[in-house]
């Protein structure tokens, strides 16, 4: 099956590849569920990286009108580096959206003295409400776990807004995706403003110098 991947991709090798899942999903034979269109993206995503080394980002596109998930994945697939995908769908057994991170189940994270929890039901995406503002957190704070502004409201809720808020239903991305995001944001006015208090924050007084000294 992997050998045939490279048919079904598209684009330009030294900026944006696009990979077609239904087609191929339809012309193997294969089941078109939303756990095997996940897996097929998540080894697209591979393939590609090993493939067009110079490739700037791969797109992922489901098909029946809903254009193009998994956003920018910018940085994400680069040779020297192991990808770490998060992945979204509908379990529509269970009634509940399910949110992946290398394949696991992801968890809401555990939250500090000075943090508000959005919403206790868990992660949602695809409008911006409390579930997105969930799960935007979840997924910085999983990429960036030593970053405070990846827990800062001005940076997650940006994150929803520009990103989460706007995930089809079903949905693939990057841990580049997010690095790279991040990196965007942190050069904006807001971002740098928000950067700025967090190390003011962080640095020692006067009295507490003086007391190491």
């Amino acid at each position: 099956m992997h050998r045939n991947l490279p048919n079904y991709l598209s684009g330009d090798p030294e900026g944006t590849m696009v990979f077609d899942v239904p087609t191929f999903l339809r012309e193997a034979g294969l089941a078109d569920t939303p756990e095997r269109r996940r897996d097929v993206g998540v080894i697209a995503l591979r393939v590609v990286r090993d493939t067009y080394p110079g490739a700037q980002a791969v797109l992922v596109s489901w098909g029946g009108g809903g254009g193009l998930s998994n956003h920018d994945n910018r940085g994400s697939i680069r040779k020297e580096r192991n990808v770490r995908i998060f992945s979204g769908y509908y379990d529509h057994r269970a009634g509940r959206p399910v949110v992946l991170f290398d394949g696991q189940p992801m968890a809401l994270p555990p939250l500090r003295p000075d943090e508000a929890r959005h919403s206790p039901t868990g992660f949602n995406w695809g409008y911006h409400g409390s579930g997105p503002a969930e799960l935007a957190r979840a997924i910085l704070v999983a990429v960036l776990p030593d970053e405070p502004a990846a827990r800062h409201p001005g940076c997650y809720q940006r994150f929803k807004a520009e990103i989460v808020g706007e995930m089809s239903r079903e949905w693939l991305m990057s841990d580049g995706a997010v690095l790279a995001w991040f990196g965007q944001w942190r050069t904006t006015r807001a971002g740098r403003e928000i950067l700025e208090t967090l190390a003011h924050e962080a640095a020692p007084t006067e009295g507490e110098r003086g007391g190491n000294e």
